[in-house]
């Protein structure tokens, strides 16, 4: 079951508000100890400080409210995985014109019990460990897997799927309401039905534009439905707008 939500605004800037008061419509409220979630990071790969918190803060509010939605046992262990991107970590960078997918998963480190994940207060831990994931995928480290990988090629599958886990993928740094193809501006961006397991996320540029994120979450019906219920969830999203009727 996937469903489209609106995240009005990413505020890379660590909030005032604590967590749990974000007001709808935005993250300021969410990117509390965005902050302190600055990991040692080089910006090598261009982002800036305001994009890595607001990511920080986005995937840490979502590895949190779907490990709630799932209601797993107090002793369950969980992680964060997200998509990144290696072209402008390599040193040197990938050339502009270099077609093709170069990316990896990051994990936080050592899976978490998911109590300890859902502690009153533990957004800004978790928003630090996904930028200490972040933080330290660099040239050196792309290098290493790379080699690795040559010493013992492996076809990743569906096996890898961790039921436990969130993974976080695209980015609100693509472009896609700039692409028009004769049609006009796109009403919506959907992702399809590959790769869709629950604890999936995917994140794109708002529509709405000014910063805003749209985020498409994909949950098993039961665990969608308890995400309905979750406070910190709807206290940082609004729901998308439907698509005026006959145009998706």
């Amino acid at each position: 079951m996937r469903r489209p939500v609106r995240i009005a605004r990413a505020v890379g800037a660590a909030a005032a508000a604590p967590a749990h008061t974000a007001l709808l419509g935005g993250v300021a409220g969410v990117a509390q100890g965005a902050g302190a979630a600055r990991a040692p990071g080089r910006r090598r790969h261009g982002g800036s400080r305001r994009s890595d918190a607001g990511f920080q803060a986005l995937s840490s509010l979502a590895w949190r409210c779907i490990t709630r939605a799932r209601r797993p046992a107090p002793e369950q262990e969980t992680t964060c995985r997200a998509a990144i991107n290696n072209r402008a970590r390599l040193r040197p960078a990938l050339p502009a014109e270099y077609f093709g997918n170069s990316i990896y998963a990051v994990s936080t480190e050592a899976p978490v019990r998911a109590s300890t994940l859902l502690e009153r207060g533990r957004h800004g831990w978790a928003a630090a460990a996904v930028g200490r994931a972040v933080a330290a995928h660099d040239d050196e480290a792309i290098r290493a897997r790379v080699a690795a990988w040559m010493a013992k090629p492996v076809v990743y599958t569906m096996r890898w799927y961790d039921p436990h886990g969130t993974m976080v993928g695209s980015s609100p740094r693509f472009d896609m309401y700039g692409c028009d193809f004769g049609w006009g501006r796109p009403v919506a961006v959907r992702s399809g039905k590959a790769n869709k397991v629950d604890g999936r996320m995917s994140l794109y540029p708002g529509r709405d534009g000014g910063g805003s994120v749209d985020a498409e979450v994909s949950l098993t019906p039961e665990h969608m439905a308890a995400l309905e219920q979750d406070e910190e969830f709807w206290a940082a999203v609004s729901m998308g707008a439907p698509a005026p009727e006959g145009k998706l």
